[in-house]
């Protein structure tokens, strides 16, 4: 009988072990997880494409439009001139427009936007300023929005319907971050924008 007895224990080991095994080896033949990275666009700005090109040597200055905007809802607005001083010397100016987007996770896009770019942007914040001032919020089928987007991704638009009137501002050609605000700020990112067209004239 004891005989019998070791002769179940070793055969039921070996049936465990062969049980397990190919568990293991299961689990080691499975491939590694994949991970996708989105390559980044190339540059659709020409203030963007001098600040990145590579083998060139290139200065920028930067004059902080407003801080209000930032401490509001983390718009930051600086107008740009950058300079390649190595191997030509070409100048370029415009806006390096920053949105801090509340997380979790937080993060932080930027757009850049051509001085060419920057009267049409002024006259559209104007002309969407003067759409929303006409909300009552009284109409009770009615429902607007409205949206301007720069080449390099800095957008800036608004809903409003029966219930309620929001703007939102956004930042990024990959990923933006979008921050909400109220329709009144766009008074203070238009005065930015052509204090920066005049700023960059005299430069």
């Amino acid at each position: 009988m004891a005989l019998r007895g070791i002769v179940r224990s070793v055969l039921g080991a070996s049936l465990a072990t062969c049980a397990v095994f190919p568990l293991h080896a299961a689990q080691r033949s499975q491939p590694p997880p994949v991970t996708t990275v989105t390559p980044l666009p190339p540059p659709v700005t020409h203030l963007e494409d001098l600040l990145t090109r590579p083998g060139a040597l290139v200065t920028r200055d930067l004059y902080r439009m407003t801080d209000q905007l930032a401490v509001n809802f983390g718009l930051v607005i600086d107008a740009v001139i950058a300079t390649e001083v190595v191997p030509t010397s070409s100048r370029l100016q415009g806006l390096r427009v920053e949105v801090s987007a509340l997380g979790p996770p937080d993060h932080t896009r930027t757009s850049y936007v051509d001085l060419g770019e920057l009267a049409g942007l002024s006259q559209a914040i104007g002309q969407m300023m003067t759409a929303a001032s006409q909300w009552t919020g009284r109409e009770d089928s009615h429902s607007m929005e409205a949206q301007f987007t720069t080449v390099g991704g800095f957008a800036l638009g608004f809903h409003q319907d029966v219930r309620s009137q929001q703007a939102f501002v956004a930042a990024g050609p990959v990923d933006p971050a979008r921050r909400t605000c109220n329709v009144q700020d766009f008074a203070i990112i238009k005065t930015a924008i052509d204090d920066a067209i005049v700023l960059l004239k005299n430069k």
